[in-house]
């Protein structure tokens, strides 16, 4: 080993104890310090960010984002969400939503927004049964409106969760919901969901197993979900493509409906390299609940994983995002997680 490199072994296993999870000054979202290369030193301090987007917008306006962060440590704005929809929407055909996200109490519309994995909103789309998902993006408009023209596919009532980042405040997830009419099945409300007995799954021609870390699962304990995608004949699959910034996207909402977590993949590395080294050095010496290794984080695939603490116990229905050759892959698990 390099002297230079031991040295900072020694180092590294002399520090206390770190947290292993950051908010990111540029979005607000949670960070893992462990696999982020995303990272920046100012006034003594680092700061970790999700992307490589985040951490550009920061290198332009650092103060304003730390000023931005202390101010919100001792205040937050509230926000409320205001859904235009047509009169009636039905089912299979286009209708027009458009949503205004506004502060509480003073009605005040909110007209800009942090950019976060490349869009101002990510709009969450689901289905009363849960059986029906969507992830989609309306644009943002000179008035502070996002809209969107969205087919439904069957009648009943849709949860729509808007998740953004205020300019000047927190990052957000707020609920609404929307009655879909047309005749045919109609959507079920809230059915009892069964945690998945099998933890491996066909999504089309692609076979995914899926591994929790721990495997207590208990709310308000981080858990580490990896995902390993194979082909049908299990051959590794690695040519997926980042999506939106990164290399996965998930989704978890309870079976009440209205608790829901977004998060993304932890920054992938290629076994055997720097990256790999350095992940390892990172997490030396710190007692972390489940330590991220190369195998867990690859670049391209076949591994993905994803850090998840979810608050409440209660089952659990899980939808994780991957691109591979421009086709979004969506992988749906239901968990059941203990008190």
């Amino acid at each position: 080993m390099p002297r230079i490199c031991f040295f900072l072994l020694l180092l590294l296993l002399a520090l206390p104890a770190l947290a292993h999870d950051a908010k990111d000054p540029v979005c607000r979202m949670t960070t893992d310090t462990d696999t982020t290369p995303y990272r920046e030193a100012v006034g003594g301090k680092t700061y970790y960010f999700c992307s490589a987007g985040c951490l550009s917008r920061f290198e332009k306006a650092p103060a304003a984002y730390l000023t931005l962060a202390q101010r919100l440590r001792t205040g937050r704005h509230t926000y409320g969400l205001t859904l235009e929809a047509p009169g009636r929407a039905v089912a299979g055909q286009p209708a027009a939503l458009i949503f205004s996200i506004h502060e509480v109490p003073s009605g005040r519309r909110v007209r800009e927004f942090e950019t976060v994995h490349e869009k101002p909103l990510h709009l969450l789309l689901v289905s009363t049964d849960f059986r029906w998902f969507e992830h989609q993006h309306p644009a943002l408009g000179t008035d502070g409106r996002f809209r969107l023209t969205w087919t439904f596919p069957r009648p009943g009532r849709t949860l729509l969760f808007t998740d953004f980042t205020p300019a000047d405040g927190d990052n957000q997830i707020l609920r609404t919901t929307i009655a879909i009419g047309g005749s045919g099945k109609r959507f079920a409300l809230y059915p009892a969901l069964k945690a998945d007995a099998d933890s491996v799954k066909r999504v089309g021609e692609t076979r995914v197993a899926l591994k929790c870390r721990p495997q207590a699962l208990r709310a308000n304990h981080q858990l580490t979900l990896t995902y390993t995608l194979k082909d049908m004949a299990g051959r590794p699959r690695t040519d997926f493509q980042p999506i939106l910034g990164v290399m996965g996207h998930l989704i978890a909402l309870r079976e009440d409906g209205r608790t829901v977590v977004h998060t993304h993949t932890l920054q992938g590395v290629q076994a055997g390299s720097y990256g790999a080294a350095m992940l390892a050095m990172w997490q030396a010496g710190q007692p972390e609940l489940v330590p991220i290794t190369a195998d867990m984080v690859t670049e391209h695939g076949p591994c993905f994983s994803f850090k998840l603490t979810l608050p409440k116990p209660g089952r659990y229905k899980l939808w994780a995002q991957f691109l591979r050759r421009s086709q979004w892959l969506t992988v749906p698990f239901t968990l059941e997680i203990k008190p």
